[in-house]
């Protein structure tokens, strides 16, 4: 009489259940294995640490430059002061040179 029932055998289900644990497995492994979805999260991470160096870093490069500029102009203002007192200080004596002429033609 059981020979005569069709139906799904033990062995049968146990196979069963062993594809479907392995294709859970498989799909489980696709999905937050290293190129599925939990893997975008660490790649924003790194992208975003990055960026953050490379922003940090392009400051201080800025930082360094702008005081390099301001260095520089500070000495061309010395070199342009020393230039015009220098101008000055020959204006000056010529000025005195031409006045003392101008005495010494008088006298």
């Amino acid at each position: 009489m059981l020979k005569n029932q069709k139906g799904v055998t033990l062995v049968a289900l146990v196979v069963i259940i062993v594809i479907l644990i392995v294709i859970v497995t498989v799909a489980i492994s696709f999905a937050f294995g290293n190129n599925g979805w939990g893997s975008s999260s660490n790649d924003y991470e790194s992208y975003a640490t990055n960026t953050d160096y490379k922003i940090d870093t392009f400051m201080n490069e800025t930082e360094v430059k702008l005081q390099e500029i301001e260095a520089n102009v500070s000495a061309q203002q010395e070199v342009v002061t020393e230039t015009t007192n220098n101008t000055l200080d020959e204006n000056q004596s010529n000025v005195l040179n031409d006045v003392n002429e101008v005495v010494e033609d008088i006298q």
